[in-house]
């Protein structure tokens, strides 16, 4: 097939001369041209030759993603000198495109004032369809000229964009997969289908292929494996014919010619169609037989990749894709396969100078080697990798795995707290993109503290994995923990071969917040924050109704990006700790770095927390995102905690400043979460007192917003849902009889509901039947309580249920309390162990912790607890000092 390099621009002269006449017509008057052009080369080369045909002085705006007002960028760059016309471009690239179009409709007449000039938009089909739907009045003022190219052009711009996939994968020294093309070339490709099949024009098979690879290519991109699959194996199936047609093909290989011979083509598809399916292993890693028998086939698609380079003696290419394989072997615990592999990955990886594939192969080796029990070896090994992957430039996820390696190898030497330490280091490198080695390191990390004795860091671990694996949705159920937005598996192509994903993750309500109604508080709550009369939203409900829940689980995601009018919101959860300060600037920083509909209009803002100082500079650059259009939206969750010891005087107040501060300024908004118990100290505090205009919006009751428990109904949907989404198996009447066992009043505690379905799932309870031999729910909150006992340590056993004992059926003053278990208990124990355990008991919503005016107060949380604790825990206690004696 010929491959012409260039649009023959012969073919618009007549478009071209159009548009220079109306240009030149329309001088000294405002007029609106659209022209209407699909392909970003062919828009280049005709504005080249308009500013060689035309003495014009054209100003050419250029909008960015983060663009939002076309008037105003427009007015920016005209404002030093009046051009002679005005040519926009990019208008395709703009985030928020619908809004930045509707907000010129709002204000066209100002084009008209103040432009005494041609305004000419380049627009795609895509732009014009959006300009007649959010701006017509503005688009019926415009004359539209369009540069459509001839059927031979839109076939060679399909080869030639094709054709850059193959070029990137066989010359690149780079693992890619497919966004080199950016996401305009590959709306690109699909124009130009489009266009050929109206003009019903047959696309030839080899380029059919080629097409198929991009199309694949973009499927995997955005995890539709299935559909990449059937694209990879298309444009397979043709190469493979091809290659027995390599005769018509140049059997010497050079730069020019090597992305066109089929057989080094059917080797990418081959590598293709491994990764995907050692991503569908990925997705079925609970169903071992599918998950073996899919490594099993990326193995040998992947092998047959290399073998093609191998043949054609591509070293380099050999190079750039064996890990690929040891990744594979890896997983399929192939040691000595892998440690061959390893070997010859090395070797290749030292001769090519990748950084990172040589702390993979390193990495394979010590993998091998720490399976052998040969510590030393696997010791030297992990640290060569470490200390490669120390020259790039952006850190990578692979680090973690490492360093959890190391810490394996160091625990079976004996060297613990070296173990401890690694793992440590390993764990604040945070989850990055594969959740399933995190959880690794914090299931070591905790076991390590619980053997040390460290239980409250042992059980925040515990919470967290918990967390997580509600997160990913390996458990329907989060027990005591609070909800999490879902968040979808990254691609192992960018987890495994240490590649970020270009794919933004945009959080998304958590399928708990819509199945159990409070979406509809989700909804109240938002419509509160985009009116002008709430500046402040007191948010409260009892201990376990899901307030934090609500907060990051729903309202979060919610927020999040989303447009009120033409701000967007950036919103911030922040607790009222004595460090509130400093995550107030971290959890902003994340806002703004990691949501995509955010970063993109905040790429000059610092990333540093040294660039947040004082306050001062905190608002400065609070005031740089409203003058941006953002509102700002800032939560504080668990303010009971400013009423706690733990936070002085002074730093209180000076959150209470930033409170009325905030107050002060039009686009910020804040919503306080507390437990309605506190109500009365957020009104009658002396500090809060002084603060007037805090004061006063206090004073409103309009301002208050009580979350209520979930009803029967709710419930009900809430369970049955996760049932179906989970394959959790429960059947309907095991569901009625939970809903009935937990009502009170018509109303259900979250809280409850969620630990009776947690220890459900925990011990296979599917029936009615099931359930009732274990005594119904309440034998299913013993075994909880059980559970949360041990947590607290086998030595400290009968100290935690002496302690639940005297909270019931009275709260306890703290002094009192700790008097009582020394008069109760025949052995001595230090104080520090009664915090562990109470904080312990508080996270797992076991007991309440209340302030009072010189001193905290515990109680039990539910009233339902006080039999158990009366009549089985103490029991327990009895029989064990009997055994004893």
């Amino acid at each position: 097939m010929s491959r012409s390099r260039r649009f023959d621009l012969s073919v618009y002269s007549e478009a071209l001369a159009e548009l220079v006449w109306t240009l030149n017509a329309g001088q000294g008057e405002f007029r609106l041209l659209l022209v209407r052009c699909n392909y970003l080369r062919l828009r280049s080369r005709i504005l080249k030759r308009l500013q060689k045909t035309t003495n014009l002085h054209i100003q050419v705006v250029q909008l960015q993603p983060q663009d939002r007002t076309l008037y105003e960028r427009i007015r920016e760059q005209v404002d030093q000198q009046q051009p002679d016309a005005v040519m926009v471009l990019h208008l395709e690239s703009v985030r928020d495109l619908q809004m930045m179009l509707s907000a010129a409709n709002q204000v066209r007449e100002e084009f008209r004032k103040q432009f005494s000039f041609p305004v000419v938009l380049w627009v795609t089909d895509g732009v014009l369809q959006q300009l007649l739907r959010v701006a017509s009045d503005l688009e019926s003022w415009g004359t539209t000229l369009e540069f459509a190219p001839p059927v031979s052009e839109l076939i060679s711009l399909l080869q030639r964009n094709t054709d850059a996939l193959f070029s990137t994968s066989l010359l690149s020294d780079k693992y890619t997969i497919g966004w080199q093309l950016g996401h305009l070339r590959r709306q690109e490709i699909n124009t130009a289908v489009e266009q050929l099949q109206q003009l019903n024009v047959t696309i030839s098979p080899e380029l059919q292929a080629c097409i198929d690879f991009a199309n694949a290519q973009t499927a995997y991109l955005y995890q539709q494996i299935d559909l990449a699959l059937t694209y990879f194996q298309s444009s397979w199936q043709f190469w493979q014919h091809q290659t027995q047609l390599s005769s018509n093909f140049p059997q010497y290989l050079n730069s020019q010619n090597l992305i066109y011979h089929p057989h080094l083509r059917t080797g990418v598809l081959h590598f293709y169609l491994s990764l995907c399916y050692y991503q569908l292993a990925e997705q079925n890693h609970q169903h071992y037989t599918q998950y073996v028998s899919y490594l099993n086939i990326a193995r040998s698609q992947i092998q047959s990749c290399l073998d093609i380079f191998q043949s054609y003696q591509l070293d380099y290419l050999v190079a750039k894709y064996i890990n690929l394989l040891g990744s594979i072997l890896f997983r399929l615990e192939s040691w000595s396969d892998l440690e061959k592999v390893s070997q010859r990955a090395i070797d290749l990886q030292k001769l090519y100078g990748n950084p990172l594939r040589v702390a993979q192969a390193y990495g394979f080796l010590g993998a091998v080697a720490l399976q052998q029990q040969q510590h030393l070896a696997a010791k030297e090994y992990l640290h060569k990798s470490l200390h490669s992957l120390a020259q790039l430039k952006t850190p990578s996820p692979l680090t973690g795995r490492y360093l959890l390696q190391l810490a394996q190898v160091e625990h079976s030497l004996g060297n613990t707290q070296l173990a401890i330490r690694y793992l440590e280091i390993a764990r604040n490198w945070g989850i990055s993109d594969n959740w399933r080695e995190y959880l690794k390191i914090l299931h070591q990390l905790r076991s390590h503290y619980r053997t040390s004795g460290q239980y409250l860091e042992a059980f925040l671990i515990r919470q967290e994995m918990h967390s997580i694996m509600a997160q990913q949705r390996i458990h329907a159920f989060v027990g005591v923990n609070s909800l999490q937005p879902p968040k979808p598996a990254k691609l192992l192509m960018m987890q495994w071969l240490g590649i970020n994903s270009r794919i933004d993750y945009t959080p998304e309500i958590a399928q708990e917040i819509t199945a159990s109604g409070r979406i509809r508080d989700i909804a109240k709550l938002i419509e509160r924050i985009t009116r002008p009369d709430y500046k402040l939203i007191i948010l409260h409900g009892n201990s376990g109704i899901g307030k934090t829940s609500l907060i990051t689980a729903g309202l979060i995601p919610a927020l999040m990006g989303k447009n009120i009018g033409f701000q967007k919101v950036i919103a911030i959860v922040i607790r009222p700790h004595a460090n509130w300060q400093t995550i107030l600037i971290d959890n902003f920083i994340t806002a703004i770095s990691q949501t995509p509909a955010i970063k993109n209009h905040c790429k000059n803002f610092p990333t540093s927390r040294n660039s947040y100082q004082s306050p001062d500079d905190i608002f400065s650059i609070f005031q740089t995102c409203i003058d941006h259009n953002f509102r700002l939206v800032f939560i504080l969750d668990h303010f009971e905690d400013l009423f706690s010891q733990e936070i002085c005087p002074e730093h209180k107040q000076k959150l209470l400043q930033f409170i009325n501060k905030c107050l002060n300024i039009l686009a910020i908004k804040l919503i306080f979460s507390l437990r309605s118990e506190f109500l009365t100290f957020l009104q009658q505090d002396s500090q809060i007192k002084s603060i007037s205009h805090l004061s006063h919006h206090l004073s409103n009751q309009d301002n208050y917003y009580h979350l209520q428990p979930l009803t029967k109904e709710t419930a009900y949907q809430l369970i049955t849902t996760l049932n179906q989404t989970h394959h959790l198996g429960f059947e309907a009447k095991l569901i009625q009889q939970i809903i009935n066992d937990l009502t009170h009043n018509n109303q259900i505690s979250p809280l409850q509901l969620q630990i009776v379905a947690t220890q459900l799932q925990r011990e296979g309870i599917k029936t009615l039947g099931q359930y009732q031999k274990y005594g119904c729910h309440t034998h299913l909150i013993i075994r909880y309580l059980y559970g949360i006992i041990a947590e607290c340590g086998q030595e400290n056993r009968e100290i935690t249920i002496q302690l639940l004992r005297n909270l019931t059926p009275f709260p306890q003053p703290h002094p009192e309390l700790e008097t009582k278990l020394r008069q109760n208990l025949s052995h001595q124990f230090h104080f520090s162990q009664i915090e562990t355990i109470i904080t312990i008991m508080s996270l797992a919503g076991i007991i309440i912790i209340k302030q009072n005016t010189d001193y905290q107060e515990y109680q039990i949380a539910y009233t339902y607890l006080y039999e158990i604790i009366q009549t089985h825990l103490i029991l327990d206690v009895k029989e064990n000092r009997s055994r004893r004696g």
